[in-house]
């Protein structure tokens, strides 16, 4: 297949404003007055015709559709918001939806939170007690203190928390899934789309869920929590957990699926792999999460897959 390279030869600014009108005006909310901010923009210069020209060209390219019609798994929940019913065909929904993600909402959680890291980003915050949370890339939280109880509201992404000890004012992560209850300790809590993943670095803390009832857990233990039915403790290396803390994403003969998901972690756009078959191969290694292009690289270099960048915010690995 001849897959299509990046397609823009305008710079990329101009590339994603022309992305983000082709996201918008397939939207059916789209007002007659973006209509005419859209008209204003394409005539006010002959570059910005030639990039959205170049978007149109591009999401119908046969050799794209064909590739996201073979596509059996994203390593991202690319998911359009539900006001939003995008128009057929429905590979260019899918096209447009992946555009919308990265142009029209990055982080759409952040004009509610008090807290929030862009993507790529990790940011450490002191509190008033004494405690410390670092936010992973593309994360979300609010920070609530009440007399006889800590509060923090984890609304997306993931979060390390070193509690300062206070049995007269425990600490609480409520997650979507997932609350956890602590004195004082180290520990992770991520959010995932489906189920919250508690990790314990050092101390004891209490998990608890609408499936889950409380369940404590120690040193190197992990739990998910989800929405079905309660899910058992397990013993994990928690260095690989925090290797993010240090710039780095360490896997342990772990799926190619799940490697990729978690290098799109830290990076705008979107990772597809085009071949379920390659789901079964295995990763070990330690990469640079702040270059994740060395690290599909590498990826090319040592497993029999290839990469194709078919523009600054979408990647194809088939």
């Amino acid at each position: 297949m001849n897959i299509p390279q990046t397609p823009f030869s305008s710079d990329d600014a101009v590339a994603e404003q022309a992305m983000a009108w082709f996201a918008r005006l397939r939207a059916d909310t789209v007002s007659e007055q973006q209509r005419v901010e859209f008209a204003a923009w394409l005539a006010a210069d002959p570059a910005h015709q030639h990039a959205y020209q170049s978007v149109q060209d591009f999401w119908v390219n046969p050799d794209f559709t064909e590739l996201l019609a073979e596509a059996k798994l994203s390593t991202v929940p690319v998911k359009p918001p539900s006001r939003l019913r995008w128009q057929p065909p429905m590979l260019l929904a899918m096209a447009a939806s992946v555009l919308l993600m990265v142009c029209v909402s990055p982080n759409w959680h952040c004009w509610q939170a008090d807290y929030c890291t862009d993507v790529g980003e990790t940011r450490r915050v002191s509190l008033a007690d004494g405690s410390e949370i670092t936010l992973n890339s593309d994360t979300t939280l609010n920070v609530v203190y009440h007399d006889n109880l800590r509060q923090i509201e984890l609304i997306s992404g993931e979060a390390y928390f070193s509690v300062q000890r206070n049995p007269d004012q425990p600490f609480l992560v409520a997650s979507h899934f997932a609350n956890t209850r602590v004195l004082g300790t180290r520990f992770l809590v991520r959010q995932d789309p489906h189920s919250d993943t508690v990790t314990v670095i050092s101390g004891v803390v209490e998990v608890s869920g609408k499936s889950q009832p409380p369940i404590k857990l120690h040193a190197d233990e992990q739990i998910n929590v989800g929405s079905q039915a309660a899910n058992t403790v397990q013993r994990v290396g928690a260095s690989n957990a925090v290797a993010w803390l240090k710039g780095h994403a360490l896997f342990d003969n772990a799926p190619l699926p799940e490697v990729l998901a978690e290098l799109d972690r830290y990076r705008h756009g979107a990772i597809l792999l085009s071949n379920s078959q390659l789901n079964t191969l295995k990763v070990s290694g330690r990469f640079n999460i702040a270059d994740t292009d060395h690290a599909l690289r590498a990826l090319q270099e040592t497993l029999p897959v290839r990469i194709s960048y078919i523009s600054p915010w979408l990647v194809v690995v088939y």
